[in-house]
C-alpha cells in the first residue's frame, strides 16, 4: 500500500505538471505572439545543486523553445519528459509574456 505522504506526494507533483501542460497547451491555441517565462518560489526550499531551479528562475524562451534547467530540456515545469530530480514536488510556474 502507498502511504499518504507518498500519496500527497505523487498526487501534488502529477497536478502541478498537468496545470502547467494545460496552460501551455491553452497558450499556444491563443495564436498570439507569446513567450514563456520560468518563474521559481524563490524560498527557503527551492532546490540548488544539480536540478537548480534558483538559476532557471527568469529564463524567458519562445512558445515551442525548452528551458534548460539542470542540464535538462523541460516545455514547463513539471514537464513529464524530465527527471525526477527535476519534477518531483517542484513548484515553479511558468508564465506567458505578451510585447
Amino acid at each position: 500500500p502507498i502511504s499518504a505522504i507518498r500519496a500527497h506526494v505523487i498526487a501534488r507533483t502529477e497536478t502541478h505538471a498537468a496545470a502547467n501542460f494545460g496552460a501551455q497547451t491553452g497558450a499556444e491555441l491563443t495564436g498570439l505572439d507569446m513567450r514563456r517565462e520560468w518563474v521559481s518560489a524563490m524560498d527557503d526550499r527551492t532546490r540548488d545543486g544539480r536540478f537548480n531551479h534558483r538559476t532557471a528562475d527568469g529564463q524567458i524562451r519562445g512558445m515551442k523553445e525548452p528551458f534548460v534547467v539542470g542540464g535538462e530540456k523541460l516545455m514547463y515545469p513539471g514537464d513529464f519528459s524530465g527527471s525526477a530530480g527535476n519534477t518531483i514536488m517542484c513548484r515553479c510556474q511558468v508564465v506567458f509574456v505578451y510585447d
